[in-house]
């Protein structure tokens, strides 16, 4: 019988389709199909990485170009706050490499 083959799962996971008209009896007849079933996903696969991370450079760089069009003062003054935070670490190690090293140091070795 149809009914064995078929796996058991609940009722509400089929649906009936019309598979053929018989003219010698005047009727349909119907399967029964899983409505979720592999064939039917596409894509499977998980999106790679590079996609996502191409996805989220872009999106953000509209959003900065957006806010910033917006509120040019606003951005004005964040893109210098940062621009000093990241200037701080740069400047401390030339400090300490410039106490390390002698004063002259590049002219003794544009003597060489």
């Amino acid at each position: 019988m149809f009914f064995s083959s078929v796996p058991k799962q609940p009722i509400e996971n089929y649906c009936l389709v019309r598979n053929e008209f018989n003219n010698k009896r005047n009727e349909y007849s119907f399967i029964l199909i899983l409505v979720f079933h592999d064939v039917s996903v596409f894509p499977k696969k998980e999106l790679p990485f590079f996609i996502l991370f191409t996805a989220g450079l872009c999106s953000g760089t509209a959003m900065l170009a957006l806010l910033t069009h917006q509120y040019p003062e606003i951005a004005a003054y964040i893109a210098r706050l940062f621009l000093t935070w990241f200037s701080v670490p740069i400047q401390y190690l030339t400090d300490k490499i410039e106490s390390i090293l002698p004063a002259n140091l590049f002219q003794q070795l544009a003597k060489i």
